[in-house]
């Protein structure tokens, strides 16, 4: 019994390993980076290993992505229960994103079509998530569907490559939430001042 608890241990183990080196990889190089060939000399394993925990790249991308789209789902399902929702709301989860590493929230922005083609769905997916929290705040509810579409695309757009420029500075948080909140009232008035809101 102890024999297979320890075998069970490697084997998560060297799996953890290899997503994490595969993680690294995408984040320096993009998702074009990943072959199994790197994998294996990065990860100092044999190739035969990396298939024997992955059957191929999509699978393998598939687990490093999951995590975040569970999370981004269980958020909305908490939000979906709360009477109010603020854009605070909203840039005190990117900063979750951000800082939860496990969730691997900047591979969002290193993976392409081309290497995975369910991004496009995962991406959008996220652009939905703060459309619909827009959709909730008040004086937003006042936009219709295409533009609030436009703003959900600019937050997610926006808020990583902000969180890595501000992240150093003491207040990085209340950096980037004025600095989100500017830009969205910012191209929210624009938005305002168009034909289709006049009365």
């Amino acid at each position: 019994m102890k024999k297979e608890s320890r075998m069970i241990k490697k084997r998560d183990k060297i799996h953890h390993n290899i997503l994490q080196v595969a993680s690294k990889i995408i984040s320096e190089k993009g998702s074009g980076g990943i072959t199994f060939e790197a994998l294996s000399l990065e990860a100092d394993v044999a190739r035969k290993t990396i298939y024997n925990h992955f059957e191929n790249k999509s699978v393998l991308l598939d687990e490093l992505i999951y995590p975040i789209c569970d999370h981004a789902k269980k958020y909305l399902a908490e939000k979906s229960e709360e009477k109010q929702v603020g854009l605070d709301d909203i840039w005190s989860y990117c900063i979750v994103l951000w800082h939860d590493s496990s969730l691997n929230a900047d591979l969002l922005y290193q993976i392409t079509e081309k290497d995975y083609p369910q991004i496009h769905d995962i991406k959008k997916g996220f652009i939905i998530l703060f459309e619909k929290l827009l959709m909730r705040i008040d004086g937003f509810k006042t936009l219709d569907s295409e533009d609030i579409s436009v703003l959900a695309d600019i937050i997610y757009t926006t808020y990583l490559p902000f969180l890595q420029s501000v992240g150093g500075l003491p207040s990085f948080e209340s950096t980037f939430k004025a600095g989100m909140n500017g830009l969205v009232y910012g191209v929210y008035n624009q938005m305002l001042k168009s034909d289709k809101y006049e009365d």
